[in-house]
C-alpha cells in the first residue's frame, strides 16, 4: 500500500510539473493586489487555515505605499498550481525601521543568511516546494516580499538575485550539498500548527 501511495505521488508531482498549464494569469498592476491572494491552491505547510487572504509576511495593504516593482503569476495545471509573487517596496525611513521590526518578529529571528545575499526575513524555504520571504535593502530602504510555490528554474520570470542559493528542482533549496525541508517552515516550527 506505502508503495502503491509513493508511486501515485510521483505520478501526480511529474504532471503538476508539466508544461500542461490549464490556465495561466499573470498580474502586474497594483491594483489586483488584493485578487491575487484569492486564487486557488496557495499552499503553506503546518498552516491549520486555507492559504487565502494576504499573507503575513506581505503588507496587508499597498495604497499608501511607494510599490517600486509587482508582479504575480499564477498557473493552473492538472494537479495543482505554481505560483510567483514579487512585490517591491520602498519606504521611508521611519516605516521602514517599523516593516523590519514587524518582519524580525513575524519570522522569529530565523536566520536563512547562508541563502541570499541580503538580510533575509523568512517564513517557508523549499519547504514542499514552497519558498515566501522579505529581502532588505537597508542602504536604499527597499523590501522585496516573495512567495514561490512549484516553479522550475526556468519557469520563474522575477530576476534570479531574488532567489535563494541553491534553488532547484520545483523549489528545493539546495546549499553545500544539503537539501534543507523542516528547518525552514515558520508557520509550522514557531506556530507549532496552532494558527
Amino acid at each position: 500500500m506505502k508503495k502503491l501511495i509513493g508511486i501515485l505521488l510521483i505520478v501526480m508531482l511529474t504532471f503538476s510539473a508539466c508544461g500542461d498549464n490549464l490556465e495561466r494569469t499573470v498580474y502586474t498592476d497594483i491594483n489586483d493586489y488584493n485578487d491575487i491572494w484569492t486564487l486557488s491552491d496557495r499552499r503553506i505547510p503546518g498552516y491549520k487555515h486555507d492559504a487565502y487572504g494576504i499573507s503575513v509576511l506581505f503588507p496587508q495593504s499597498v495604497s499608501e505605499l511607494e510599490v517600486l516593482d509587482f508582479y504575480c503569476r499564477h498557473d493552473n495545471h492538472l494537479i495543482g498550481a505554481s505560483y510567483q509573487i514579487w512585490l517591491s517596496v520602498k519606504y521611508d525611513e521611519e516605516a521602514y525601521a517599523d516593516e523590519i521590526a514587524r518582519l524580525r518578529e513575524l519570522t522569529k529571528g530565523f536566520n536563512a543568511s547562508s541563502y541570499f545575499d541580503r538580510p533575509a526575513y523568512v517564513m517557508l524555504l523549499g519547504f514542499e516546494f514552497i519558498s515566501e520571504y522579505a529581502l532588505a535593502d537597508d542602504e536604499n530602504m527597499i523590501i522585496d516580499y516573495l512567495y514561490i510555490q512549484s516553479l522550475e528554474l526556468k519557469n520563474i520570470d522575477i530576476s534570479t538575485d531574488l532567489l535563494p542559493k541553491g534553488y532547484s528542482d520545483l523549489g528545493t533549496i539546495t546549499y553545500n550539498g544539503y537539501e534543507k525541508d523542516e528547518d525552514y517552515n515558520i508557520y509550522y516550527d514557531a506556530y507549532g500548527n496552532r494558527k
